[in-house]
């Protein structure tokens, strides 16, 4: 991120960064419980492990992200 975002806005991206990655964890965690309860906790498990799973080989198979410099 530092590489590619500008210096004079570098600040207010990784903010919103970073409420993006932590806006949803309690929404998160009022569903996984109540859904470990109904189909158990190994399923619930594994169906979130798949999600996540497929999240990162879509977000890898983006060109843009296969572009970037080292």
């Amino acid at each position: 991120m530092q590489r590619e975002v500008p210096g004079d806005t570098l600040s207010r991206v990784a903010a919103f960064d970073f409420i993006g990655m932590t806006a949803l964890m309690p929404l998160g965690y009022a569903v996984m419980g109540p859904l470990a309860g109904r189909f158990g906790t190994a399923t619930v498990l594994f169906v979130a492990a798949g999600f996540v799973t497929t999240l990162v080989a879509v977000t890898t198979a983006s060109s843009d992200l296969r572009r970037a410099e080292p």
